[in-house]
């Protein structure tokens, strides 16, 4: 059914559907979200940030 919906607003139609929160910055070149004990980011463009942000997590001091 092509209702003329592109990704990933049809995604978030889905996961809103299924009754999760959609916290998405599709506007950013990062987006990384924490939420409990689950990280996730958005395509390789965030893989950075998520790696930071799982160090921050673990209450690891990143090292450059």
């Amino acid at each position: 059914m092509d209702d003329g919906r592109k990704l990933p607003y049809l995604v978030e139609d889905a996961v809103i559907a299924a009754g999760a929160n959609w916290d998405a910055e599709l506007d950013a070149d990062t987006s990384v979200t924490v939420d409990g004990d689950l990280i996730t980011a958005r395509g390789p463009g965030s893989s950075g940030a998520a790696a930071e942000t799982l160090l921050t997590e673990l209450g690891i001091e990143a090292t450059a």
